[in-house]
C-alpha cells in the first residue's frame, strides 16, 4: 500500500483531533518539546502525566502512548541526548514513531518537522524513513489478519510559512529515497517462482519506464553472440535462461556519451550451489541473492526521478544457479568475454563469475567509475555480520565519496584490503586463474579476483551479503530484506 505523505500548516489541536500526534522527546531525563503547546490542554496534561510518571524518560527509541480525556492521542518517542541528534538519530525517530503506530492500528500520524537549519535533509529523511519503517511485504498473504497494518497517511506538520515550502519541495525527494529502499525489499523478498530471469527482466522494463531510464534486455542468443561465458556456464543449469539488463539514463545532456559511472549488479534469483550444492539449512534465502541487481536498477531509477546531473549506465546479470545435467561444473575451464579463463572450483562461487563479463561488458563505455554490488561471499558477512557492508577501492576518492554518503544515508560501509598477495590463493595450474582460493581471506580473494576483469577503470566493489537479510530490525528497517545500498549510492552520486 503506499503511503499518502501530507505537509501542513493547520492548528494542531485540529490535527491532533483527527490523527495521533508523535511527540520526540530529549531524554534524559524527558524534556517536552515547546511546540506541544499548541496541542489541546487535555493532550498537554496526558503527555505531562506520561513524563512524569518515571518509566518514559526520552531514552533513544523508547515509547509511550499519552491519551487524553477528550480521546486525542500522542505517540510519545524519545529520541535520546540533543548532544547526539543527527539524521540518523532522526530517521530512527521517525521510523519508530510509524512502526508504534502500526503496533496501535492507526491509519494515520502526524509528525513535527524537527527543528534543524537544513530543513531539507530533515524533511527527506523524515519522509523516507516513514516509508521505510511502513514497509511490509505482503504480497503473497491471502489472510492478512496476523499481519501489523500499515498506515496510509503521514503528515508532517510545520507552523512556519518559509519552512513549509521547503518542506513541501523536499517531500518528492524524500518519496524518491524511500522507495527505492522498498523497492530493493519487494525484488529481494520475492520468491524464486515469482522472480525468475525473464519475469525480473519485465519488472526492470516497468520500473525503467516510468523513471524514464532506457532498458535493454540481451537474452540467450544474445549472450552467446557476445562470447558471454560465465553468465552462459551459471545459467547454463537452469530451465530459466539467463538475461542481461543494460540501462542507461544521460542526466549531463551537453555530453550525452560520457558515462561518468557505470554500475554493476549481481542478479541470482536462486542460487543453489549448484553441483556444489548448499546445505538445506537456510538455502531459501538465496532467493535474495540478487540484491545487487535490485540495488542498481533502484539507484538508477531514482537517479532519473531526481534528474541528477551524472550519466549512468547500469547492467546486471540475471541467472538462476542450478544442478542439471546441463550445469557447469566443479574442474571445468570457463572462458569469459574477456578471454581470461577460469578454472572452477565450485560452482557456488557463481556470483563472481557473471559479475565479471558484467564488469568487462561496462567498459565500453568508457566510464570514469565502475562500482558493483554483490551477495558475493559468507567471508564478508563472517566478517562485518549485519552492521557493515564490506567495500574495496582502487581509488582513494572514490572511497572517501563512498564513506561521506555513507555518513549522511547511515548505511554503513568498511573498507577492506585488496592486496597483491592475495592473488597466490587463486591461481590455476590449467587456466588463467581459478574462482576460489580457500576459506581464509574470501572476500579479498573474491575482490581480487574481480579486479582482474576490471582492466585500468577507477573501481569499487561492495560486498552486502550478511547486511541483506536481517533477523532482526531496526526502527526503519522491518526483519528480512535491507534494502542496504540504494540510498547509499544515491547520496554518492548526488554529492558535488
Amino acid at each position: 500500500m503506499e503511503l499518502t505523505i501530507n505537509v501542513s500548516g493547520a492548528s494542531l489541536d485540529d490535527l491532533s483531533a483527527e490523527s495521533p500526534v508523535a511527540v520526540f522527546v530529549h531524554g534524559e531525563p524527558a524534556a517536552i518539546p515547546a511546540w506541544t503547546k499548541d496541542l489541546s490542554e487535555p493532550l498537554q496534561d496526558a503527555i505531562k502525566a506520561r513524563c512524569d510518571a518515571g518509566d518514559f524518560v526520552g531514552r533513544a527509541n523508547s515509547t509511550a502512548m499519552a491519551v487524553a480525556t477528550d480521546g486525542t492521542r500522542a505517540v510519545l518517542v524519545g529520541i535520546g541526548p540533543r548532544r547526539r541528534l543527527d539524521m540518523e538519530a532522526l530517521r530512527r525517530a521517525y521510523g519508530t514513531a510509524v512502526q508504534t503506530a502500526r503496533g496501535r492500528s492507526f491509519k494515520s500520524l502526524v509528525a513535527p518537522v524537527v527543528p534543524g537549519n537544513d530543513v531539507t535533509a530533515i524533511t527527506e529523511n523524515a519522509v523516507a524513513a516513514a516509508m521505510m519503517g511502513n514497509y511490509l511485504y505482503d504480497e503473497c498473504i491471502s489472510e492478512r489478519s496476523g499481519l501489523t497494518p500499515q498506515i496510509e497517511s503521514f503528515t508532517l506538520w510545520e507552523p512556519d510559512g518559509k519552512r513549509r515550502r521547503r518542506v513541501t519541495n523536499a517531500v518528492d525527494n524524500g518519496k524518491v529515497l524511500g522507495e527505492a529502499t522498498c523497492r530493493v525489499r519487494d525484488l529481494t523478498n520475492a520468491p524464486a517462482n515469482d522472480l525468475f530471469p525473464k519475469s525480473y527482466a519485465t519488472k526492470a522494463g516497468t520500473f525503467c519506464r516510468d523513471a524514464g531510464v532506457k532498458l535493454q534486455v540481451l537474452g540467450l542468443s544474445d549472450l552467446k553472440k557476445m562470447k558471454m561465458g560465465a553468465v552462459l556456464a551459471v545459467g547454463g543449469g537452469s530451465n530459466n535462461e539467463p538475461q542481461f539488463l543494460v540501462m542507461q539514463y544521460n542526466g549531463r545532456k551537453g555530453r550525452a556519451k560520457a558515462v561518468d559511472v557505470a554500475l554493476v549488479g549481481k542478479g541470482v534469483t536462486f542460487d543453489s550451489g549448484g553441483i556444489s550444492i548448499k546445505p538445506t539449512a537456510d538455502m531459501w534465502e538465496m532467493r535474495g541473492d540478487m540484491m545487487g541487481s535490485a540495488v542498481m536498477i533502484s539507484t538508477i531509477c531514482a537517479a532519473a526521478k531526481l534528474k541528477l546531473p551524472v550519466n549512468l549506465v547500469a547492467v546486471t546479470p540475471l541467472v538462476e544457479n542450478m544442478p542439471s545435467g546441463t550445469a557447469y561444473r566443479p574442474g571445468d575451464v570457463v572462458r569469459t568475454m574477456s578471454g581470461l579463463t577460469v578454472e572452477i572450483m565450485s560452482t557456488d562461487a557463481e556470483g563472481r563469475m557473471i559479475l565479471a563479463d558484467g564488469l568487462h561488458y561496462v567498459q565500453r563505455y568508457e566510464p570514469k567509475l565502475i562500482i558493483d554490488c554483490a551477495t558475493l561471499t559468507g567471508a564478508m558477512a563472517v566478517a562485518l555480520g549485519d552492521v557493515y557492508g564490506g567495500y574495496f577501492a582502487t581509488d582513494n576518492k572514490a572511497a572517501k565519496r563512498l564513506e561521506k554518503a555513507s555518513d549522511v544515508s547511515g548505511e554503513k560501509v568498511w573498507r577492506m584490503p585488496l592486496h597483491p598477495d592475495y592473488d597466490e590463493k587463486f591461481k590455476s595450474p590449467v587456466a588463467d586463474m581459478r574462482n576460489g582460493g580457500g576459506r581464509y581471506g574470501g572476500a579479498s580473494i573474491a575482490a581480487r579476483i574481480l579486479q582482474r576483469f576490471v582492466g585500468d577503470y577507477p573501481w569499487m566493489h561492495i560486498d552486502i551479503a550478511g547486511i541483506d537479510l536481517l533477523k532482526s530490525g531496526n526502527p526503519y528497517t522491518p526483519k528480512g530484506a535491507s534494502g542496504f545500498g540504494a540510498r547509499l549510492l544515491i547520496e554518492f552520486l548526488r554529492q558535488k
